[in-house]
């Protein structure tokens, strides 16, 4: 049975809507919008799945809409922060002095590629009796949504994905966990608040079972980005183009651009007939 501090169905239990996210839907084997799990309360919430007993735990998978005709993009972008703990009977109240931070996952406009769908993640063996999912969003606008939180003992086939950001996921792994019991009542604060200061590395991303669905949405944002782009470099040459002709005299408004007006035929220069040998005689006045 997963664990949570409250889930967004507690505002109503009677409303058929807010039904869909409660905390057993964490893994109750099911994918998509309908049965899944948003946070109510809190800055943070601690979505999380205990074991019974000490389990080996190498990887990891989540996701915000698995379906194979996804339907909701959204709620699934922000950081996810994955520990664990050696813990008796861990749940929602267990303090955080006894969870240790594996993985610090950052979720942007582009990476992981399809953020909503499911994704699963490797990490170095651990021995532990639950694990959980610090998400940075909770309550009925902004909370994060999680269909689904699946525990692997074996890693998953590691996969090398293209993204556009050049940061694509961040593994942090801290030092050695500490056996040393936390100070009453809290745990000494660090950087992140109660978690420890983890280390940057690469993740290395595992793959996802089975074919992707295609990802029209995201491509055709993409293409409409780069269309955009191309429209405001187009506008700036044709700015630039204005303004040196403005500034140089080029263009329109140059003598040089102008037709000159058609000479009588014999006629060079104004008024003045060529005659044989080269000799130029006076002004010619027309008679009528």
């Amino acid at each position: 049975m997963a664990f949570a501090l409250d889930a967004l169905v507690d505002l109503d239990p009677a409303d058929p809507i807010l039904a869909r996210h409660t905390i057993p839907h964490l893994n109750d084997g099911v994918h998509g919008n309908d049965n899944s799990w948003i946070g109510l309360t809190g800055d943070r919430a601690s979505p999380g799945s205990p074991f019974g007993e000490l389990k080996t735990v190498s990887s990891v998978a989540f996701g915000r809409d698995n379906r194979s005709n996804p339907e909701n993009f959204d709620r699934c972008h922000g950081t996810y922060t994955l520990q664990y703990t050696t813990a008796s009977a861990p749940d929602a109240s267990t303090s955080d002095c006894d969870w240790v931070t594996i993985a610090a996952l950052e979720y942007d406009a582009y990476c992981p590629p399809s953020a909503w769908l499911r994704h699963r993640f490797n990490f170095t063996a651990v021995e532990a009796t639950a694990i959980r999912l610090v998400v940075s969003g909770t309550g009925l606008a902004n909370g994060t949504c999680i269909d689904e939180i699946e525990v692997y003992a074996a890693p998953g086939t590691v996969t090398e994905e293209p993204c556009i950001s050049p940061e694509v996921l961040v593994l942090s792994r801290p030092a050695a966990p500490s056996r040393r019991p936390c100070r009453p009542p809290t745990c000494r604060p660090s950087r992140r608040g109660t978690l420890p200061a983890p280390q940057t590395r690469r993740l290395r991303h595992a793959a996802v079972p089975g074919p992707r669905p295609h990802d029209p949405p995201f491509e055709r944002w993409a293409l409409r980005e780069r269309q955009q782009l191309a429209r405001e470099r187009a506008r700036a040459d044709l700015g630039e183009g204005l303004r040196r002709r403005l500034l140089h005299g080029e263009g329109e408004g140059d003598q040089r651009d102008r037709p000159r007006p058609r000479q009588p035929r014999g006629v060079r220069g104004p008024g003045r007939r060529q005659l044989p040998g080269g000799v130029h005689a006076g002004r010619v006045q027309r008679s009528g």
